[in-house]
Parts: structure tokens; sequence; C-alpha cells
């Protein structure tokens, strides 16, 4: 099942200012402080939509990024309307998977990858890592 739109999971656009910038990705925390995303920059979503499409290098990859509420304006769901398809939905027409799926696939290797090589994340005496 999708994650609703501005809940934990679901996808979102940002709006920010100084400087004005979109960023799109996958919502993690919404807190006082600001908004938690994993994702990328809007300018770049066609180059890593083609990218993550073909079998081409992998040059561009989402980045999970605080930003502090004075620099966000607003937060949208990111939903299509009418006949203009989401940023999602697009991802997914053009890769095949899910673009939730996608943006969370990446952070969850790099941070399992340290258990699939058998440690344990505790260092026992006299031994190194």
């Amino acid at each position: 099942m999708k994650p609703a739109a501005l809940s934990r999971g679901g996808l979102v656009v940002l709006s920010l200012h100084s400087p004005r910038e979109k960023f799109w990705g996958k919502l993690l925390a919404i807190l006082p402080a600001g908004a938690i995303v994993r994702g990328l920059a809007l300018d770049v979503f066609d180059d890593w939509l083609r990218q993550e499409r073909g079998a081409a290098e992998r040059m561009i990859a989402p980045t999970t990024v605080f930003f502090p509420m004075g620099r966000v304006e607003r937060i949208e769901g990111d939903e299509s309307v009418g006949p203009i398809r989401s940023f999602g939905e697009r991802f997914v027409a053009a890769a095949g998977r899910s673009a939730v799926w996608s943006l969370g696939a990446r952070a969850y290797r790099a941070s399992d990858s340290r258990s699939s090589r058998g440690t344990t994340g505790t260092k026992t005496a006299g031994t190194k890592r």
C-alpha cells in the first residue's frame, strides 16, 4: 500500500528559499525544527530518472537531508493532477519499480552493509574492526 501524502514515507515536493530550490523525495519526518527528506533536488530528477531507467553509471544518488523550517515555504504531496503525472508515477513508468522503494533501498543497503559482513556493531576487547 502506498503511504499517504504528507505522512511518513510519502513522496513530497518541498519548496525552499535562501537559496530558492525545490526538493523531491520520501518524507522521513516533520519536526518543529524542520523536515527530513531522502531524495534529490528537483532540477536533477530527469537526469536521475534516465540513469535509473538504463544501465548508465550511477552518478546521481538520493541523499538524506534536513531542511530547517526557516527555509521551508511549502511541503506538497507528490500527487498527480488530471493528466499530469506525479514524479513518483513518472519514476514507476520509466524505471519499473516504486520510487519509495528505490529511495529507501539505497539507505537500507548502506546501513546494512556492516551486518552483511558479520559484525554485530559491538566491539569486544582486543579486537579491531
